[in-house]
């Protein structure tokens, strides 16, 4: 068998090659296929004209304009499908596939989709596919052209010298065109006088487990042979967290027609004709939950099937709050007590909790703040207590914000318990003569969550030394919710708020000033 290295170098134009079926069933070089012209999203209906191609041709040939024709002669035209099949010889190593066709292309190999380019104009796709022994696989290739420019996309902008189909073998860093050199180095396929004599078998979403007959090619059988083909009983493992279960069988006669299907792990397998068996896999995944101090949780986890739904809650214990989650979990449900995600990888994660802080107008911010009879007597302090984490709750009443601004930049909680109707955070120590800006408060943490306040008395100069900016809140990401913004004042374009990043939502603002933008 020829080396797919030197595979790689023959890359000749790809002519079709005229070769004569013999009387017996028996493999011929090159690829069985042709075109249709239903439709350039028909990739199910069989082609009209059909031939013998060294390889797919039609990934090498650009066509600038086409029109209707249906001429076999003329390699694109409107509504064009083209369809090569037969078997690929690949190495074992790491294979990556790439396609960049005007207009879709799609590829299969041991009858799996692994490239699907579906969606109009080319678009650049590849996938990588490590096979761990050498030998023959199906292939099929299908490319199609809607109308218009037809092929690998022009010059720069596709694999490369006016190639829309390559590969690229083991730690190969550029790609090259798969073409056999007419000995069947490379592609094969059947003559169509039945081939009658073999059983191949593969898995869907891949090859797990150890099934009988094995994995690969089953040759030499005849008419009539019966056997049984099974696959183990339970899960077998997968990789670290990831286990799979036999869902069944399908048995196909050729790269489409389903002759016969299954949810049992074995049957009997009669030999009529060349067939294709597929195991079908369901995987499964582990979810590993554990919660952090001062809380629990609504589970621990366990096996998810995959696409199933996961759902956990992080309950905090009196006096604290959840925080936050770590580990590999969507990281738009990160700050979120319950997390609710289909099951699609291993998950490790962890619930964390923070303790809840409390702020009074007559508190101390020497006391502990952990509970309302220590509470603390400013935001700013709680703040600083609170540290990475935590819950501030804040009671009624007037608090003055006497730094510059109060800087939330930590995935804290902050309410005023009873609503903004009588809870405040004011700017103090505004001196308009003096003083540049003396705002409310920035918020720039996606977990950060402010809510329940009147915020007021901002005042900024568009000569401080952080350029234009909003009277009262600056946010840049977290959320802010249920506040009324009023009797601010601020330069540049925002008199009250300016959101330049986060969710602003359920507030109210008005009685801003954006003095140097015309009000």
């Amino acid at each position: 068998m020829r080396s797919f290295s030197g595979i790689r170098a023959v890359i000749a134009a790809a002519a079709v090659v005229s070769v004569a079926a013999t009387a017996t069933a028996a493999w011929h070089p090159g690829l069985w296929g042709g075109f249709h012209t239903k439709s350039a999203s028909d990739f199910t209906s069989a082609p009209i004209y059909t031939n013998i191609y060294r390889d797919t041709h039609c990934a090498t040939n650009w066509n600038g304009s086409t029109s209707a024709t249906t001429s076999p002669d003329i390699i694109w035209s409107n509504n064009r499908v083209w369809s090569y099949w037969g078997q690929i010889y690949l190495p074992a190593t790491n294979v990556t596939f790439g396609q960049a066709i005007d207009d879709k292309a799609v590829l299969y190999v041991d009858g799996l989709k692994i490239l699907n380019q579906v969606a109009n104009n080319c678009v650049l796709t590849t996938v990588s596919t490590n096979y761990t022994t050498a030998g023959w696989h199906h292939f099929k290739f299908q490319a199609s052209n809607g109308s218009g420019g037809a092929g690998p996309m022009g010059s720069g902008n596709g694999l490369g010298n006016g190639i829309g189909f390559g590969v690229k073998i083991g730690d190969n860093t550029s790609w090259s065109y798969p073409a056999d050199n007419g000995a069947m180095s490379l592609f094969r396929h059947d003559d169509g006088l039945g081939f009658d004599d073999a059983l191949y078998i593969s898995g869907a979403p891949a090859n797990h487990g150890v099934v009988a007959p094995p994995y690969g090619v089953t040759n030499g059988l005849e008419t009539g042979d019966s056997f049984l083909c099974s696959a183990p009983t339970g899960t077998v493992d997968v990789a670290a967290g990831t286990r799979a279960r036999c869902a069944g069988y399908a048995l196909y006669t050729n790269d489409t027609g389903l002759a016969a299907s299954g949810a049992t792990n074995a049957f009997t397998y009669t030999h009529a004709l060349y067939a294709t068996l597929v195991w079908q896999w369901e995987r499964a995944y582990a979810m590993v939950f554990t919660a952090g101090t001062g809380g629990s949780l609504s589970t621990t986890g366990g096996w998810y099937t995959a696409g199933s739904n996961v759902t956990v809650t992080a309950m905090p214990a009196e006096g604290y709050a959840f925080s936050s989650w770590t580990g590999n979990v969507p990281e738009a449900l990160r700050y979120q007590a319950t997390l609710v995600f289909p099951a699609a990888q291993p998950v490790a994660a962890t619930a964390n909790f923070a303790s809840v802080y409390y702020v009074r107008t007559d508190g101390s911010d020497a006391a502990s703040g952990l509970s309302w009879a220590a509470a603390k007597q400013t935001v700013e302090a709680a703040v600083a207590a609170a540290g990475s984490a935590g819950t501030i709750l804040v009671s009624n009443g007037v608090h003055n914000i006497n730094a510059i601004w109060l800087q939330v930049n930590q995935p804290l909680t902050i309410r005023g318990v009873n609503g903004p109707d009588v809870t405040a955070l004011k700017a103090a120590n505004v001196n308009y003569a003096v003083n540049k800006y003396r705002r409310v408060m920035l918020v720039n943490h996606p977990g950060a969550f402010i809510s329940g306040f009147t915020l007021s008395n901002g005042w900024h100069d568009a000569v401080s030394t952080d350029g234009d900016g909003p009277g009262a809140l600056r946010l840049l990401s977290g959320t802010v919710s249920n506040c009324v913004v009023r009797d601010n004042m601020g330069s540049g374009l925002s008199g009250g708020v300016q959101v330049g990043g986060g969710l602003l939502t359920h507030c109210v603002l008005f009685r801003n000033t954006a003095y140097r933008s015309g009000g």
